[in-house]
């Protein structure tokens, strides 16, 4: 097998004996294999060294290299440009390809970064000292990539390296990167994504820092800072603002849907009475089995270990005292539909095994999923109890206190806005739906009725908040309601007429009181 090599500089002296010719042969023997991927990808530690190996046997992969755009050819490309620029990026030594029985190898060999962790690995404190030095020279290192004309395209918290001797950023993977004219969207896109894959972890007050540092840096390196102006860090804030909704609910829309399939999250499983069924990677095992082997009993609910049991017809509702946690059990006897026999994909249980992954992947506080399964006769969703009280009982046993109830309707707001803004309709968003825990946080159960869009419409608004009203009852007073309706009006995203909203929600609330009262 003929392999062309390329190098970077010097490259070629810092190999060991026989690895240009039968690299294969060294990595199998030698390196340490530290992950394998998509794209026939596999990537080893060999010394000082980082080698990715890639396979291309596809016609579309072919083509890509013979055109010069493939995966390893865009990242060399770029290394070669942000190293000479001094950005902090793996320092690339040398590339090799040979063909061999219709398919295509390549070897991307770059600098191996020692002692660096990863963001998601790292976790900071951002209250410590010396955070804000970690935030600045972040973006002075993201500014400096987009000087050089070069957009990520995958700035997730992955590839983003912290060495702890040096106190430097790294930043990798330049596979879908793109190199040239940059313009504002595009850099936007990075800078989206960055906030995307932070998530939570993340306080505004740094994320507003970093945005200053980046805005700053970036005019510096551009000089023009004659022309730099609080304008610009507003802008860009609120236009990151507004294409991170849109991109929150694509990325959780797509994981969503791989729900069903064995991947980083959840996990296929046999379930009682010959069913099937999907379990939340991660948790006990134990727990997991126990539950399905207590639910093939025939008599299941007369079991000690059941603290509290509730039927209405075909649905009953159960709380199980599990050693290892406090388990609540939603359990319905009910066949196929003959919808649900035509189309699978409208089951009830991956309907709501869907809905409750797209709700956490967006951050929305519910209860934590263990398992659903599906025989032919029954269906039963399972998730870890975290709320200790419904919202209407917390909110009595508060009476007291008033700036507890003051936090409780304000977080509670909060988590209302919060789902609204991602265009998901609740459909039964009562106070026994919302479950809160002895530290005062707030929970979203029961999903059957659950339903997503780009934009929440204004029935489905309206309707949300005029059951939650209609169902607390007495225990909210006039001005309570207005600081939650305040609240909620003044976390929402796009522009609502406040007036008409108060008096829609006002009137439905009424109809549905004396709905509940017949």
């Amino acid at each position: 097998m003929k392999i062309s090599w390329q190098f970077y500089k010097d490259g070629e002296g810092v190999f060991q004996p026989g690895f240009l010719d039968d690299p294969e042969t060294i990595l199998s023997s030698s390196a340490q294999l530290l992950k394998s991927s998509g794209y026939h990808r596999f990537v080893y530690r060999l010394d000082d060294k980082l080698v990715k190996a890639f396979t291309f046997s596809n016609f579309i992969e072919k083509l890509k290299w013979k055109r010069g755009f493939s995966a390893p050819q865009k990242e060399w490309n770029i290394l070669k440009v942000l190293y000479k620029e001094g950005i902090s990026v793996p320092e690339p030594i040398a590339i090799g390809f040979a063909e061999e029985n219709g398919k295509i190898k390549v070897w991307l060999v770059s600098r191996f970064i020692p002692d660096c962790v990863t963001y998601d690995e790292m976790r900071p404190d951002w209250k410590a000292d010396g955070a804000k030095e970690q935030v600045v020279k972040l973006a002075e290192l993201i500014s400096g990539m987009h000087s050089a004309f070069v957009v990520h395209r995958d700035l997730h918290a992955g590839n983003l390296l912290w060495q702890q001797a040096e106190k430097k950023w790294y930043l990798t993977d330049f596979q879908h990167a793109r190199r040239g004219f940059c313009t504002r969207v595009q850099l936007e896109e990075d800078l989206t994504q960055l906030q995307h894959c932070l998530g939570k972890k993340v306080p505004v007050r740094t994320r507003v820092e970093f945005l200053k540092a980046y805005i700053w840096n970036f005019a510096v390196i551009t000089e023009t800072t004659e022309t730099h102006s609080r304008r610009d860090y507003h802008s860009v804030w609120h236009e990151v603002a507004e294409n991170l909704r849109g991109y929150d609910l694509a990325q959780a829309r797509s994981r969503s849907r791989r729900a069903f399939k064995s991947n980083r999250d959840f996990a296929p499983i046999k379930v009682w009475n010959g069913g099937s069924g999907f379990m939340r990677k991660g948790e006990s095992r134990v727990l997991v089995n126990d539950v399905c082997a207590l639910l093939d009993k025939r008599e299941w609910q007369n079991e000690k270990y059941i603290t509290r049991f509730e039927r209405k017809g075909n649905y009953c509702f159960a709380i199980y005292d599990h050693p290892q946690g406090k388990v609540a059990i939603e359990f319905e006897q009910t066949g196929f539909s003959f919808i649900e026999k035509l189309l699978p994909f409208k089951r009830k249980d991956r309907r709501i095994w869907r809905t409750a992954a797209r709700l956490s992947l967006l951050h929305i506080p519910c209860e934590r999923p263990l398992l659903i399964g599906r025989s032919a006769r029954s269906l039963a969703y399972v998730y870890l109890v975290r709320g200790v009280f419904n919202f209407r009982e917390a909110f009595q046993m508060a009476q007291n206190d008033p700036a507890k109830k003051e936090q409780l309707l304000i977080k509670l707001a909060k988590l209302a806005a919060r789902m609204h803004n991602c265009g998901i309709v609740h459909g039964g968003f009562s106070c026994e739906n919302l479950s809160v825990s002895e530290d005062g946080a707030v929970y979203i159960r029961d999903f059957k009725e659950t339903r997503f869009s780009s934009n929440c419409s204004w029935f489905g608004r309206v309707d949300d908040l005029a059951r939650l009203l209609a169902s607390s009852g007495s225990a909210l007073s006039y001005c309570e309601q207005r600081l939650f309706l305040r609240t909620y009006l003044g976390n929402l995203v796009e522009d609502v007429d406040a007036r008409l909203l108060i008096t829609d929600v006002a009137y439905k609330a009424v109809v549905l009181s004396e709905e509940n009262e017949r």
